[in-house]
């Protein structure tokens, strides 16, 4: 599948300035020879004349990874554009009149006009930088998100995107023509995508049916299909009111063309059961596999089985859907079965050679007393022990939500197969649908004596690499050997992620030997076709020592400690957990790299969810902020999403240096929730929560409280105790004081190095003169926001932040500048320790 080189670029962009250097090469292509600069300091600005001879002066504003899903966030950039605007009409300049916006994600165009009157807006300070009128002056940004008149249309920049779009609409702009997009049988699943994930509010609450219904009726039938006169976000329909965005339903209507031939609407009624169709499947986890992959994997089948595979094996696709593995081929014996009689309608046209029949693999038995449920030469090669190939791209959706790699479907793997799977103790990966469908062809060539059966198999990864598939493969693994196998991104799928992997494997009847490493080509796509890179090798924890068994703490401390939970570092929940006494939790959620983002995080309090938590105690945390640092100096991606974590080499002569970097590193991540309350009420009962992981002394703070007039402070920090993480700091250091190193157990006080790397000691110094500076603003903070208790003591460097994003905003960009030098070193250092494999 072929994508846009703007897609392919500005999915690159790691700042603003490289976001700025892809959009200049989309404007250089469709305004050549025209000049950009930079008036006002303003990102860039294009002034030229268009073909109708209508002045077009262009005001571009680059931004990197805004959110545009909402009219807050197009007001926030276009409070910056007033300021602009503002600017040119102070120095007696002609306005520009019309505007681009540019992300990674999204970009929009906007006439100006509707700008314009903000321009005398009241209790405005004009000489404040453009770039902070969003902070500095909300009720701007309130006024225009609340401006029914300004609704840009949105565009998704996907592999579908193209930048032409947006420059025949910055020149219609200027040109003042309104000019509708024409939804065509080309585009409409694209712009049917659009509308389900802009306009439609859950989306996955309403049947598919349903839901292509509504958009065939907006673009056809206005007068049945509008918003409610008093409520912009009701879709008022025949069979109801929908909730939707109604902006972008706004912005929706004032691009695409809604009126159409009697020959055009009869196409779109014959698509409709296309994109009906679309949609169960992306629901249900099933994708169409892009055609140079299958080609590739029937290469690789060639090569594996013998170049007349085709004639040799009878094969048997049971998730055959329309036929995109096999249709460009010819076999001597196929059988194509699937679960919907509309699926072989719609492949109808494709392997006619095949027999089709309409089958339910993981609920319908191949025969019983009623006879077979299958064509006759199947059951025939089944009995006989012919060749056989199982080749397949099965469902890959999974009955628990959360799941990385589809849409959920509530009760998809209620079937029979898991029902067996359950019984016969598989574990809880019997809920994902193409583990079944594996499991029931274990099942086959054991109640048929099968001898000679292979399986080529498009799907994800985990089931050789995920701790949870570990009975599953003692199952598959001494019934399949493994040959060879190749991994592309799975973003090659329509509406799927770049972070993770599909994989084509294929595997023929015996023992696989080697259960622990599994060898793949890496494979991608360019303009030629497919393009090898390295071998990846995707493996498992068995026979190794995971790092989630590791970090476990020695103690053995009877939870008799009743502790309020939370939802955030703020944030308390309606629960209470009995815990050990302790300082600290790291939640540690899945041992891979793929959960990592969300699933590794630090907690002064428990959290209520039943999910990984490990206490955090003084034999563990140095493995607790290594293991954390690991998780997040690794960014997940196709290649390594299902690598798993493992325990380190502790005699590495990097490892005590990593140690002191993780105490430091752990600290200050985003991830990082450790927090400071005090007198929190929950049913009748009063909790204060003191912050161990604090790393600055009592001394000092008492010092700046009273320095500052902060009474309270003062007085709670000079009857409170040293916090932990500053005396494990200082000792780190070689600082410490002898009673506390004592006090440490053995396996803490032999991982700390002799003192601090100088990457990790300027991001600690560079938070203590954060903290420094930004005392003095604590007491203006708490009575804006009193929720960040920032009066206490010791409060978490998420409530510090807060503070600083306000009022240290230089110091706070110096900081993210080491903390990133700090990170970078550390990165290799995951590897070489042993965390990851290479």
């Amino acid at each position: 599948m072929a994508r846009s080189k703007f897609y392919e670029q500005i999915h690159t962009a790691r700042e603003e300035r490289e976001v700025d250097a892809v959009y200049t090469i989309g404007l250089n292509t469709y305004f050549k020879d025209v000049p950009i600069t930079h008036p006002f300091k303003c990102d860039s600005y294009v002034d030229t004349v268009t073909e109708k001879g209508k002045n077009l002066r262009l005001l571009v504003e680059y931004k990197y990874n805004e959110n545009f899903n909402t009219k807050t966030g197009i007001s926030k950039v276009l409070a910056q554009v007033v300021f602009y605007l503002k600017r040119f009409e102070l120095e007696g300049k002609p306005l520009p009149n019309v505007v681009l916006v540019g992300d990674i994600n999204e970009c929009f165009v906007l006439q100006t006009n509707e700008l314009q009157s903000y321009l005398d807006f009241e209790g405005i300070d004009w000489d404040k930088a453009p770039s902070e009128a969003h902070a500095l002056f909300p009720q701007l940004v309130v006024a225009l998100a609340k401006d029914d008149k300004i609704n840009p249309f949105v565009y998704d920049i996907d592999e579908n995107f193209s930048f032409k779009n947006v420059a025949d609409n910055i020149i219609d702009q200027a040109d003042n023509v309104q000019r509708f997009v024409r939804v065509t049988e080309h585009n409409i699943a694209v712009i049917y995508d659009h509308f389900c994930n802009r306009v439609v509010r859950d989306q996955k609450k309403i049947l598919p049916n349903e839901l292509v219904s509504i958009f065939i009726g907006t673009i056809l039938d206005a007068d049945n299909y509008y918003q409610h006169p008093r409520n912009a976000n009701r879709l008022v329909t025949p069979n109801g009111n929908v909730d939707l965005n109604g902006s972008a339903f706004a912005a929706f209507i004032s691009v695409f063309e809604r009126e159409y031939t009697p020959d055009e609407r009869r196409k779109f009624a014959e698509i409709s059961d296309r994109l009906v169709e679309e949609t169960k499947r992306r629901r249900s986890g099933e994708f169409y596999t892009p055609t140079p992959f299958v080609d590739y994997a029937h290469c690789m089948l060639a090569e594996e089985l013998g170049e007349d595979w085709r004639d040799r094996y009878v094969v048997w696709d049971c998730c055959w859907g329309t036929g995109n593995l096999t249709r460009d081929y010819r076999f001597k014996e196929l059988y194509a079965s699937t679960l919907e009689p509309s699926e072989l309608a719609i492949g109808e046209p494709y392997n006619r050679e095949a027999q089709k029949f309409v089958f339910d693999f993981l609920n319908d038995e191949i025969s019983d007393t009623l006879g077979l449920h299958v064509p006759e030469g199947l059951y025939d090669a089944l009995t006989n022990d012919k060749p056989i190939l199982f080749f397949i791209n099965p469902p890959y959706g999974t009955a628990s939500s959360g799941g990385a790699n589809t849409e959920f479907k509530e009760g998809c793997a209620d079937t029979l197969v898991h029902v067996a799977m359950k019984k016969d103790k598989i574990g809880a990966c019997s809920q994902n649908l193409y583990a079944q469908f594996l499991y029931n062809i274990i099942k086959i060539k054991r109640d048929f004596n099968l001898t000679n059966v292979s399986i080529g198999l498009y799907s994800p990864t985990l089931y050789l690499s995920g701790p949870s598939w570990k009975d599953f493969r003692n199952e598959f693994l001494r019934e399949f050997e493994f040959k060879k196998a190749f991994t592309f991104k799975a973003s090659y799928f329509a509406d799927v992620a770049d972070s993770w992997g599909i994989g084509f494997s294929i595997w023929t009847s015996g023992i696989t030997e080697n259960k622990g490493e599994f060898l793949h080509q890496l494979i991608d796509l360019d303009d030629k076709g497919i393009v090898k890179s390295e071998m990846k090798t995707l493996y498992n924890t068995e026979g190794l020592y995971p790092a989630c068994k590791w970090i476990c703490s020695n103690k053995k401390a009877k939870k008799d400690v009743e502790m309020i939970t939370a939802k955030s570092a703020l944030n308390i929940s309606d629960k209470t957990k009995f815990v050990a006494s302790n300082f600290g939790y790291f939640i540690s959620d899945a041992n891979n790299v793929d959960s990592s983002v969300k699933g590794a995080y630090f907690m002064t309090m428990p959290v209520s969810r039943h999910i990984a938590t490990f206490e955090i105690h003084e034999d563990n945390i140095h493995k607790c902020a290594t293991l954390f640092s690991a998780r997040k100096l690794i960014s997940k991606n196709w290649i390594n999403s299902k690598d798993e974590y493992l325990a380190p080499n502790e005699e590495h002569p990097q490892w005590k240096e990593f140690v002191g970097d993780s105490l430091v590193y752990s600290l200050f991540h985003t991830s990082s929730n450790q927090s400071s309350l005090r007198k929190v009420e929950y049913k009748g009962k009063t909790w204060d929560i003191f912050n161990e992981f604090f790393f600055m002394s009592r001394e000092e703070i008492m010092q700046l409280a009273e320095t500052n007039k902060l009474y309270d402070t003062y007085e709670e920090v000079r009857t409170d105790k040293e916090r932990f993480v500053y005396q494990l700091l200082e000792l780190a250091n070689g600082n410490g004081n002898a009673s506390f190193e004592a006090s440490l157990p053995e396996q803490t006080r032999n991982a700390l190095p002799e003192t601090l790397s100088a990457d990790a000691l300027a991001v600690l110094e560079k938070a203590r003169e954060i903290t420094r500076k930004t005392f003095p603003f604590r007491q203006l903070f708490h009575d804006e926001h009193p929720e960040y208790q920032i009066l206490n003591w010791d409060c978490g460097w998420y409530q510090i932040k807060a503070l600083a994003k306000e009022y240290a905003k230089s110091e706070m960009a110096e900081f993210d500048t080491l903390y990133k030098l700090l990170a970078n070193k550390m990165r290799p250092m995951v590897y070489e320790i042993g965390f990851l494999k290479y």
